[in-house]
């Protein structure tokens, strides 16, 4: 009586075990089926499909892979309990896709597997129960109404996916949109305020101007002999005085038609040369 426990938990394990050598041979067995006929889609391990319901099966999924999805049916014996693990190893030994769907069914309980929908498992709880009333008819009609709702789900969220996409690609174009704006709009002050002070020297510089032309006007009014220049006056009937003051007139009018070829020459230039007339003026006096 006491050893009837032990003997209870040594029967467990040997079950335990059994179950997981025979799944992990079925797991061998469909993966080596696998490789073998890639291009199959349909494998009725488990003998729960019908021919009619393998044709419904078949032509389902040719017509997913316009989305560019592979979708693989998988029916194990209803002896296999771990549909989940069992989709799970053979979806990694395999190095499945995102564009590919595994379903594994073993007559109660069906399991789906695909990258495209990692993160949300709200999407296969849906697809459960769309697939309800198809299992309800029979095995093929609820895997079709199961897979059916998972290419529409992975199919929308490829749609999002783009959309957000388009949708970043849009921001970006925008941002930068902006941003040539600003540039354009920064270079255009920095240029319009650099011609405006450009515009208001040269006025600047025309007004000086003018007032030293004026001025030497006065100064040649005011210079005696008319404002002749030295090569007009004879050296025997000038004296030293006359003669610096036409030197001092002749400077004077070298560096006004300076001014006026304007090259090399600044306001600050004018402005002296204003200077320089008007002591030279007061120095003649009134005429």
């Amino acid at each position: 009586m006491i050893l009837r426990p032990y003997w209870f938990v040594l029967g467990c394990l040997v079950f335990a075990c059994s179950v997981a050598i025979s799944q992990e041979a079925l797991v061998g067995e469909i993966e080596g089926a696998l490789r073998a006929k890639p291009h199959e889609v349909v494998y009725d391990f488990g003998h729960l499909l019908k021919p009619g319901g393998v044709t419904e099966l078949r032509q389902l999924a040719e017509g997913f892979r316009a989305d560019g999805l592979r979708f693989y049916f998988v029916t194990v014996p209803p002896s296999s309990m771990d549909v989940g693990g069992l989709a799970e190893s053979m979806y990694g030994d395999l190095q499945m896709t995102a564009n590919d769907v595994l379903l594994t069914f073993n007559s109660t309980r069906v399991y789906g597997k695909t990258l495209a929908l990692k993160g949300e498992p709200q999407a296969f709880e849906d697809a459960l129960r769309a697939a309800q009333p198809g299992f309800r008819l029979y095995n093929a009609k609820g895997l079709a109404l199961f897979a059916q709702s998972l290419r529409d789900r992975i199919v929308q969220r490829r749609a999002n996916e783009v959309a957000q996409q388009h949708a970043a690609v849009e921001r970006q174009r925008l941002l930068w949109a902006s941003v040539v704006v600003l540039l354009v709009a920064a270079v255009s002050i920095v240029v319009y305020r650099q011609w405006q002070r450009r515009s208001v020297a040269r006025q600047q510089y025309d007004d000086r101007l003018k007032e030293a032309e004026l001025l030497f006007q006065q100064v040649s009014i005011n210079m005696p002999l008319g404002g002749l220049s030295l090569q007009e006056v004879a050296p025997d009937h000038t004296d030293d005085a006359h003669h610096d003051m036409a030197s001092a007139f002749l400077q004077l009018d070298g560096e006004l038609r300076r001014c006026q070829q304007r090259s090399g020459i600044t306001l600050a230039d004018v402005d002296r040369l204003i200077v320089d007339l008007q002591k030279f003026n007061k120095q003649l006096g009134p005429t």
